[in-house]
């Protein structure tokens, strides 16, 4: 019991990693995406 809870607590703070890594590269590739809008 004693893992499962010390994996109840680290698991939402590799989650929240996990979405602002997502969120970082979603922002990196709109503004790259965007650049080659406005460049074209």
């Amino acid at each position: 019991m004693k893992d499962k809870t010390s994996l109840s607590k680290i698991l939402p703070v590799l989650f929240g990693f996990f979405v602002m890594g997502f969120c970082d590269v979603v922002g990196i590739t709109s503004a790259h995406v965007k650049e080659d809008l406005l460049g074209a």
